[in-house]
């Protein structure tokens, strides 16, 4: 245990230890030629994970508040850019955040206009998982992503913003989720006129599960969502849960303009390769160009 500067006690897990910066950006000059530690993205991966524990009285202070230590990391990332809470040098990888699931699911903040693929459009805890290489199983070419963002505030490029939006070229397959069992199943396998009806799958059907980021799916019915196709771990495959956007949508003014699809995130997907061939097909299927915003 650490006690916070407000004398607030703070539990760190032994497995992780307390999270620590890098010590080079401290440094008042960066030595030229140096290589960053191998370990920084690991560094980075357990300060957003313990920060994301904390709540902040504003919603839309979400990244302000990290604001201080991203620019310490900048140090060390020089020519990396930061939309939206992501490091570009991390895409795609970085996308496949996910919040744990159960009492870390909580509503989408009121007030916060992060794009839905950031960490920093929800509430509560993240996982990154990113392991070694925050890259490592990517299935799409990363030379195909385009990602703006509006800032809040232009003199601050780590603070919070007003919207942005993600294009890329990935494979889209679609599924159906049951939200209360969190189960994902082949569109071909429900029964005709079960749609959105109470239909509880097998768990032959079952293809795979999803965590949702908010609690705003918890009251949604049996629906068809669209699997976008990001990482073959070799038993299973992984990537973001999407649903049409609409202009409702935090950010969103413009979607009856927009010239392809346009989706938003509602969650984090897992489907096992291992036993179920079919989903291993996915692989062969021809990418898209979508705008998730």
């Amino acid at each position: 245990m650490h006690v916070n500067v407000n004398g607030a006690p703070n539990f760190v897990s032994p497995d992780n230890g307390i999270p620590y910066l890098p010590y080079d950006i401290f440094l008042s000059k960066i030595p030229l030629g140096s290589n960053p530690p191998k370990d920084n993205n690991m560094i980075w991966d357990i300060t957003l994970v313990a920060y994301t524990r904390r709540t902040v009285t504003w919603a839309r202070d979400r990244l302000n508040a990290l604001a201080g230590t991203v620019e310490q990391f900048k140090r060390v990332w020089p020519n990396s850019k930061y939309p939206a809470g992501l490091w570009e040098h991390q895409l795609p990888g970085c996308l496949l955040w996910n919040n744990h699931g159960g009492s870390q699911c909580r509503e989408r903040p009121a007030l916060n206009l992060a794009p839905s693929w950031s960490w920093a459009s929800t509430n509560g805890e993240v996982s990154t998982n990113y392991l070694d290489d925050v890259n490592e199983g990517i299935i799409f070419n990363r030379d195909t992503i385009e990602c703006n963002v509006v800032l809040a505030h232009p003199g601050n490029p780590y603070g919070s913003v007003e919207g942005g939006s993600l294009v890329l070229d990935i494979i889209l397959h679609s599924a159906l989720w049951d939200p209360k069992l969190g189960a994902l199943s082949n569109v071909a396998d429900i029964p005709t006129g079960h749609l959105g009806a109470k239909w509880i799958p097998s768990e032959e059907d079952k293809i795979g599960e999803m965590i949702p980021d908010t609690l705003e799916t918890k009251s949604w019915k049996t629906c068809e969502v669209q699997l976008a196709l990001m990482k073959n771990t070799g038993y299973s495959l992984q990537g973001l849960v999407l649903v049409p956007a609409t202009r409702s949508d935090p950010g969103n003014t413009s979607v009856e303009q927009k010239s392809i699809p346009a989706y938003r995130r509602i969650g984090y997907f897992s489907a096992r390769t291992h036993d179920k061939p079919e989903v291993k097909a996915w692989l062969s299927f021809t990418p898209q160009r979508v705008e998730i915003i």
